[in-house]
């Protein structure tokens, strides 16, 4: 509920709505400019004049938030559905507003206080999220094993289990083999491949069909380091780390893709640290040559 995103989506306008609140406001703030010009010509010997106009511009301001207030309100009052975050929820405008349903996005990584500024203006409310996987950010150890980073989402899911919950157990993003180990691990071999991705491979893209290296390419490919000399360094002017050998080894395998004809485009390189980028010659080695 940012001031300056709402002003933004006043801007906009629909068919058939009246025009935009912007322009009302950018035109009513003109008195406001022009007097507040007029005071600082004033000589400092005119304090009666010097009072009414700055008595002007405490009117001219009031008036100018009861318009955007108005404006605001309008637009609140229109909407059938209200998107913002657990802060904006206790934006001052929708003080004492009651919602059908209340739907929070990835409580599993919001903390309990923080779900109850929305959870307390809806009837019904909707949690949707995975305990298994991120938890929320507590910056205090102290505070984290006292209990503030349990969510409300994990203590509903352990006291009440499948009586409220549903567990969705068809992934759309990868093939099965790189999804079995997590659906074993965590989700009792629940979770399932669709059919659009269980068996989809790198040789099945566009630009590799061609090529018999593609046929070749493993699904999952896991490197075990250990033993090759492969030392861990930090960098001297901070806190991240960086590995040269491992990025030479994902580079050397990143060729390999290239060679098997995947387009750049396809291949990301993600590593946890941003000193593996630079002193790790990702950045050098990824760049093309001038």
């Amino acid at each position: 509920m940012d001031r300056t995103i709402l002003h933004r989506k006043l801007g906009g306008r629909r068919h058939g709505q009246s025009p935009c609140y912007t322009v009302h406001a950018v035109l009513s703030v003109m008195p406001f400019v022009c007097s507040n010009r007029q005071l600082i010509k004033l000589e400092s010997w005119k304090r009666a004049e010097r009072r009414q106009i700055r008595a002007e511009l405490r009117q001219l301001a009031k008036e100018e938030r009861q318009r955007q207030q108005k404006a605001l309100q309008e637009v609140l009052d229109g909407a059938q559905v209200l998107c913002c975050t657990l802060t904006g929820a206790l934006h001052p405008q929708l003080q004492g507003q009651v919602f059908d349903v209340v739907v929070i996005d990835e409580a599993a990584q919001a903390l309990e206080v923080a779900c109850w500024s929305a959870l307390l203006k809806g009837r019904r409310a909707v949690l949707a999220g995975d305990h298994l996987q991120l938890p929320p950010t507590v910056l205090s150890d102290t505070a984290a094993k006292a209990g503030l980073s349990n969510t409300l989402f994990e203590r509903l899911q352990h006291s009440l289990g499948a009586q409220a919950s549903s567990m969705l157990t068809v992934q759309y993003r990868m093939h099965a083999a790189i999804m079995d180990w997590s659906s074993n691990e965590l989700y009792q071999g629940l979770i399932e491949a669709h059919e659009s991705v269980a068996g989809h491979t790198l040789a099945d893209l566009p630009t590799t069909m061609s090529n018999p290296a593609a046929a070749e390419l493993p699904t999952l490919l896991l490197i075990d380091t250990a033993g090759c000399d492969f030392e861990e360094q930090q960098e001297q002017d901070g806190d991240s780390k960086y590995n040269r050998g491992e990025a030479e080894a994902a580079l050397a395998h990143m060729q390999r893709l290239l060679a098997a004809g995947l387009s750049p485009a396809d291949i990301g390189i993600i590593t946890p640290y941003s000193a593996q980028v630079l002193q790790g010659q990702l950045e050098a080695l990824l760049s093309p040559p001038h």
